[in-house]
């Protein structure tokens, strides 16, 4: 990791006076007014957490430094925030998901180096150049489930500050232009989201029952959107269970701005078409498989086609997977394998599973299979080999 090093330039003289030994001295407040001159408004988050100290939060951001310094002093540890969109020059992709990631990258092809954050849940931030002529506001799984904007109306937390651990500066580069495919996915209009005529009934066992921490509410709510989609609940509809779960099980309670995007999200799929989200336990086991596969020396012939055909799996068994007991099955044709892992032929998929299937990584299980059904394959976590 880089250290957090403030950018060279002199700080604007501050005729405030500030008690010594305060946050003058304190390298929150110096990264806080490097990111000032930048041209990045900031303002003060509570110690460890993302929630805004100010009373209009993001809005209060500012790049003056005498109010810079008279948060700061305030608050000496305070995290940082920086806001995204038009104000700051920044659209910013928040990776959770390392395997998503890659996913889309090999969809659409690299994305552009550029300055990148490691964030306080062990993702990545990819700070890009907001564009002149385009309005994107966040949004939560548009692009892939892990996968987070933040532009129009939203906020990062900065390095030196803290959460579950450091957020640190990974790449010191400039910032890069998006590509122009993830311009065209996130300006694209989605339909309109109409509501049904009847509202469906949730199913019971989809229902959050668990309090949601700080961290998890964006992902939780979403996943929970989806499965109402599922079902069949129109925007309307849905975004009103949303707002029932987020009083009753979010701290803090997200904003209902947040909610509607949310909400947003999952009404794209198509109403009633969509496996329910896997459980807990189904999140668990892939969480432990995918940290292997990144871990994962893959030497020989055919290495990288049978990592990509493996990462697919996984990802397809992150959106509708389910665990039994010799692993996590997943339902997936061979056609739609080859797309997802951009490996070109379906026979080269073929082999690449055959290379698995004898690592003991998976195992075909066609059991229940009827007809023109696609196949199904189990991942085997490693406790189970």
């Amino acid at each position: 990791m880089v250290p957090f090093l403030p950018l060279e330039g002199s700080i604007p003289p501050v005729k405030r006076e500030v008690p010594s030994g305060s946050a003058t001295n304190g390298i929150m407040l110096k990264a806080a007014l490097s990111y000032a001159r930048r041209g990045w408004p900031v303002f003060p988050c509570e110690p460890g957490g993302k929630r805004p100290l100010t009373p209009k939060g993001h809005l209060d951001a500012t790049t003056d430094p005498r109010r810079i310094v008279t948060h700061w002093s305030r608050t000496p540890d305070a995290n940082i925030g920086v806001v995204t969109g038009s104000r700051s020059g920044l659209l910013v992709l928040d990776a959770d998901d390392p395997i998503s990631l890659e996913t889309l990258e090999l969809e659409h092809g690299k994305l552009p180096t550029t300055r990148a954050h490691a964030t306080g849940n062990g993702g990545t931030h990819h700070l890009y150049l907001y564009p002149a002529k385009a309005e994107i506001r966040n949004s939560v799984g548009k692009l892939s489930a892990g996968l987070d904007v933040r532009g129009e109306g939203g906020y990062i937390i900065a390095p030196p500050s803290r959460t579950n651990r450091p957020y640190e500066i990974l790449d010191r580069l400039p910032l890069a232009k998006p590509p122009a495919w993830l311009l065209t996915t996130l300006t694209r209009l989605p339909k309109s989201p109409l509501d049904a005529s009847r509202r469906p009934e949730p199913v019971q066992s989809s229902i959050p029952e668990d309090p949601i921490p700080e961290g998890q509410r964006n992902d939780r709510l979403y996943r929970y959107g989806c499965a109402l989609r599922a079902q069949g609940f129109g925007y309307e509809n849905l975004l009103a269970e949303l707002k029932l779960i987020n009083a009753r099980l979010c701290s803090p309670p997200l904003q209902t701005a947040e909610l509607e995007l949310i909400a947003t999200s999952a009404a794209r799929h198509e109403p009633g078409n969509m496996a329910p989200h896997p459980d807990r336990r189904t999140l668990e086991a892939l969480d432990l498989i995918a940290g292997e596969l990144m871990s994962r020396d893959w030497p020989g012939m055919g290495a990288k086609s049978s990592r990509d055909v493996y990462a697919a799996l996984i990802v397809a068994a992150r959106r509708h997977g389910r665990m039994i007991p010799a692993g996590v099955r997943v339902s997936i044709g061979l056609r739609p394998l080859a797309l997802a892992a951009a490996v070109g032929s379906v026979n080269t998929v073929r082999k690449a599973l055959d290379r698995l299937r004898l690592a003991g990584l998976i195992r075909r299980d066609d059991g229940n299979r009827r007809g023109a059904e696609a196949g199904a394959f189990v991942l085997i976590p490693p406790a189970q080999r």
